[in-house]
């Protein structure tokens, strides 16, 4: 505690109070965070699909740090979880594209076994995009969570 209340800044504080020991990384050099949405009140599950295609398509795996994973109904969420995306893929029932649906490779830190035991973690992507946390607006309704798709570019 006397070595964290030494340092100049309440950063350096905070980690040299809880990661004594540790090297301080800072942002990798050269990269910048691409989030979305911003702050924008009519963003669908459809855009946040999008979003992370576009992300997937640059080469980049992309952060999804609001899932909702409780069983809740409507825009209220109980307990989220994060992870990550790093792959994309259309799937279809036959040779013929019928009944196609776009699927989204998860990595998450409930780890390897539940990949096994989950289509290798491979997800319906509207069934993911669907459950993106929603925040309550000044104006009292209820919007995808700014900063849902995250993903670092050069």
């Amino acid at each position: 505690m006397k070595k964290a209340l030494s340092k100049d800044s309440y950063d350096k504080f905070l980690y040299s109070l809880f990661f004594d020991g540790c090297s301080m990384e800072n942002f990798p050099s050269g990269f910048s965070a691409v989030a979305f949405p911003l702050d924008q009140p009519n963003i669908n599950p459809a855009n946040v699909k999008e979003q992370v295609i576009k992300g997937l398509k640059q080469g980049r795996p992309v952060l999804f740090p609001y899932l909702c994973i409780s069983g809740n109904t409507g825009d209220k969420c109980n307990e989220g979880h994060s992870l990550v995306i790093s792959g994309y893929k259309k799937v279809c029932e036959s040779d013929k594209n019928t009944n196609c649906k776009d699927v989204f490779k998860l990595h998450n830190s409930w780890g390897a076994e539940w990949q096994k035991v989950n289509n290798d973690g491979w997800v319906d992507a509207d069934a993911l995009t669907k459950n993106t946390i929603k925040t309550k607006s000044e104006s009292g309704n209820f919007k995808i969570t700014p900063g849902s798709v995250i993903w670092l570019t050069p």
